[in-house]
Formats: C-alpha cells, structure tokens, sequence
C-alpha cells in the first residue's frame, strides 16, 4: 500500500507539472485522467477493507461461538471473491495493464475454492417442517438458526422450550417453485440493475411492491399445506386452540450481514390461518430495505432462504433476559436477570424499569442481591391473537416479578447454557402461568469496553432539564447528527439510496 500512495503522489505532481505548460485542451484531459486513477484507487481501498472485515468476521467463527452454516460459507467466500476481483482490477487498470497475471491468480483460487465446495455440499432438510424434539444446530443449514438453537436447547442441553417446530428452507423452495415465482422474482430485479442511480430506490419499491403482491396471491401447495396441519396435530394433538408466534429465520444471514429487524415476526397466528399467515414471513424476505441490503453486500437470491420458526406462545406471567456474566464489566462473573410482569418486551423496549437480580454461579447458586422496581403496566397475550398493555394487579405492583426458588432455576440454565455454549450468553426467558420457566432464544452475549462507563453518574448541567433518570444504556451509538425519521417504505422515496441501504 505505501507503494502504491508513493506512485500515487509521484503521478500527482508529474502532472501537475505538466499541468502548468500544458494547453487548455490537454489540461482537462489529465484532469479527467486522474480524477479516473483517483475513483480506482478509492475502489481498491474500499475493497480491501471489505475484504479485510469478511476475513476477520469468518475468523470469528472459527471459535464456535456462533451458530452458522454452509449458505453463510458460499455468501462470504462469493462476496470476498467479488472484493479481490474489485482489487485486482483497480489495480491493473491504474497501472496500464502491468498485473494481468493476478486475474489468472484469483481464478486459480476460485478453482480451488469451487472443488472444496464440491466436496462438502450442505446437508438437505429432511422434510418441509421439522419438530423442535428431532432438530439441533447441525441443522442450521435448512432450519435456520433459530429454530437449530431451540432443538438444540431442548434436545441437547435439556431445557424446557416452547412447543413448536421449524417451516425449513425446503418449504421456501417448494413454494417458490408450485408457482414459478424464482423467475418471475429474479426478472423485476434484473429490471432495478439496469436501473440509473437516480430511478433506481423509487423502482425498487416498486418492484418490493409487485413481488409482495405476487407471493401473497399464490396459493400454498397442497402437499405443504397437509404437512403444516399434520405437524400441528403432532405438537398439539387434538388441540388446535394455541396461539403462535411465527418469527422468519433467514438462511445465510450470519456473521456482517445481520437482518435484525428486517424480516417479519407475527404473534398471536391462529392455527386455521398459519399457511396464510407463513406466505407473509416469505414476503418479507423482499421488502424494499431487505432487497436493497442484500443488493449493496453483494448477496445473490440463490444463495438465500427462508425458514420460519412456529412456536406456541407463552401466555408469560413473568419474562425478561439473563444474562450469564455483566454485559459491559468485564471482572463481574455474576449471573444477571432482569425480569418484567406479562410478555418480554416490555423488558427491553424501555416502558417499565425491569426488577434487577444478581446471582452468584456455582453448583449451587446464591443470589446476591435484588433490586425490586414498581411496575405499574405489562403486556398481556390476548384470547383471540395479539396483545394489549394491561395494569399490574395492584397487589403485585411492588411485588418481585420472580420468587427466590425461580430466580436460582433460572440462574442454573444459564449456567448449563454458557457451559454448552463455552461463551457467555444472553438469553430469553419466561414464566408461564402454570410455573415452568422456558427458555425463548439464546445468542452469544456481547461484552462491552470494560471501562464502566454505565457506573459514572455525571453532575447535572444548570439551566437544563433532566428529561429521563435512573435508566440502563441499551446502545452507546457510533456517531451523532440529524434524525430522520421514515415511517413505512413510501417514506425512504425521499431519502438517498445509499441511505436506506445502511
């Protein structure tokens, strides 16, 4: 890289001495051509850092911290392929054809890279949906993660989890391919390429549109349709009065590319309107934000499913997350929970200060500490699907949300948790009402810069309203600025393409 900055502003003033004696014509000529070397080497740059991030984000895999599979392999060796080839050509062209031999380089390694494929191809679901009591994380390829991490909890660690099972990958396909859907998809994305920058967000919600529109017109196949009910009588039996929770899990969407939020969870799904209700977490895979996420990474649709996890929902009486050490004090090895009245969310989303309990791991536990907050709301699962904001009981307002005997429960699945995993964990929980604590999800919990800062309480500023206290940071940020706030696709027509790629 030095090389190439030195030849960089040797070239420079060459021609910036040439410049000065050089005619009007001739002048804007060697403008033009360095602000053409100076675009390539900008390519290069970025390039090289995308690929320098792919390596390490596979680096981090190696440690088995984290769930992936084999379409999380093909979409990080293709799009580090795609980086070098990006490199590789800046610099031939900037140079004036003197690295030719790198392109036959980088198709060696292609070569190479293709028999190793070969050799390990990914193992294929089984069947179009899956119970949670036949799954593990081997099956994250065809499951997804989150459905390969529940039957992993529950048939290898050994803890309880909702009733449920996995709609796999093979599903997406089948559904796909009754109504010939692949191509029809891949043409009207074919027409956003060709697209110029300036059309190209306004088309593309366009296109999100019309494939939205198309997915939920087709009709599920019959063969998959008998498949969703006959699992449900299997998880279920006779009782079809559960309600479900639908949450998309997204094949090859490991490691950089995290989809957070992109794909859709439905909660509350009645059984009779589950065939339904799956068409729309599949449709949700080409959202106007998803589709241009995935076209700014490099990550083609083939190498991309769709599995969906369908779980009973708990009717919670308590729920929150544990965390199995501190998430920021790297020296506090004690089991953390925060715990809320009704379902989950209210636990993370900031509209109830949660209880605090502390617990000390060991064979047996022993907590060390609670802090009991008033809880004045929860939310509560209702009858018919959904779920509505409900005032706590009065009695229970200033109550613990869990007793001792739950808390020390609770605290022994974490622990059984981070000693399978072998890391840390963050996990989900709740209490149903007949007293059993289940486990929802549990992820690699990531720790913070152990510099305290949630511990420093900073003096008030005179003249200045204190708008918010005694409140846990859930993000530090990464920058500052203007906030723009888009409600719904239509809104992102008037913010730039790059923009809503982020």
């Amino acid at each position: 890289m030095p090389t190439i900055l030195g030849n960089l502003k040797e070239m420079y003033l060459s021609l910036r001495g040439q410049h000065t004696q050089a005619p009007a014509g001739r002048r804007s000529a060697m403008n033009e051509q360095f602000r053409f070397r100076y675009a390539l080497f900008k390519d290069l740059l970025n390039a090289n850092s995308e690929l320098l991030g792919i390596m390490a984000d596979m680096d981090v895999k190696l440690r088995g911290e984290q769930v992936f599979g084999f379409p999380y392999l093909k979409n990080q060796v293709t799009r580090a392929l795609q980086h070098a080839f990006v490199m590789v050509k800046s610099l031939d062209v900037m140079s004036g054809s003197r690295y030719r031999a790198l392109y036959t380089s980088l198709s060696r390694i292609n070569e190479a890279i293709k028999a190793i494929e070969a050799e390990h191809q990914p193992a294929e679901a089984p069947a179009n949906v899956v119970p949670y009591q036949r799954l593990s994380l081997k099956d994250a390829d065809w499951a997804g993660g989150k459905n390969a991490n529940l039957g992993e909890i529950k048939n290898r660690v050994g803890l309880p989890v909702p009733k449920g099972f996995a709609v796999t990958t093979r599903a997406f396909r089948r559904f796909l391919e009754f109504n010939g859907l692949a191509e029809a998809i891949l043409a009207r994305k074919n027409a956003v390429l060709a697209e110029d920058e300036a059309g190209k967000q306004e088309h593309l919600n366009e296109v999100s549109e019309d494939i939205i529109r198309l997915i939920r017109e087709k009709p599920v196949p019959p063969d998959l349709a008998q498949e969703l009910e006959a699992c449900c009588r299997e998880v279920w039996g006779e009782d079809q009065s559960p309600l479900l929770a639908l949450r998309s899990s997204a094949v090859g969407e490991d490691g950089e590319l995290s989809y957070a939020g992109q794909y859709l969870t439905l909660l509350g799904v009645r059984v009779p309107d589950l065939a339904e209700s799956w068409k729309e977490i599949v449709a949700s895979l080409y959202s106007a934000r998803s589709l241009a996420y995935r076209a700014a990474k490099g990550v083609l649709d083939e190498q991309l499913g769709m599995a969906a996890a369908c779980l009973e929902m708990v009717d919670a009486k308590a729920a929150g997350v544990l965390y199995t050490r501190h998430p920021y004090d790297i020296l506090d090895e004690d089991i953390l929970i925060n715990a809320v009245w009704g379902l989950g969310p209210y636990a993370v989303d900031g509209v109830v200060m949660p209880d605090q309990y502390r617990v000390r791991k060991g064979e047996e536990p022993v907590i060390l500490g609670k802090q009991v907050h008033a809880q004045k709301v929860q939310l509560k699962l209702l009858p018919q699907g959904g779920s509505e904001e409900r005032p706590v009981p009065e009695e229970q307002q200033d109550q613990p949300c869990l007793d001792d005997e739950h808390i020390l429960q609770l605290a022994r699945y974490g622990a059984a948790l981070e000693t399978h995993y072998q890391c840390p964990q963050d996990v989900e929980w709740a209490l149903n009402q007949e007293g059993e604590l289940l486990i929802l999800q549990s992820r690699p919990l990531k720790i913070e810069n152990p510099d305290k800062f949630c511990l420093l309480e900073a003096a008030p500023l005179p003249g200045f309203e204190l708008i918010q206290d005694y409140c846990e940071i859930a993000s530090r940020g990464v920058g500052a600025g203007p906030v723009v706030i888009a409600k719904g696709e239509e809104a992102l027509r008037g913010i730039g393409y790059d923009f809503c790629m982020e």
